[in-house]
């Protein structure tokens, strides 16, 4: 019985490392800025000239 006991306590042991290697995966650059797609192109378009910004508007299927 006191083997039993000690594999019990390496399980638990092993649950617990693997827990928290996932809560530290989960935590890690949480505060980290991401940008979606749409994101992503209104920053590409707002660093291009204004006579660009007004062609690419043209051609806008989904203007907002």
């Amino acid at each position: 019985m006191a083997r039993g006991g000690g594999v019990r306590r390496w399980e638990a042991v092993g649950v617990i490392v693997i827990l928290l290697a996932a809560l530290a995966l989960r935590l890690y650059h949480l505060d980290a800025q991401s940008l979606w797609n749409d994101e992503g192109t209104s920053v590409a378009l707002a660093q291009r000239d204004l006579a660009t910004i007004a062609r690419h508007a043209s051609y806008d299927i989904h203007p907002p």
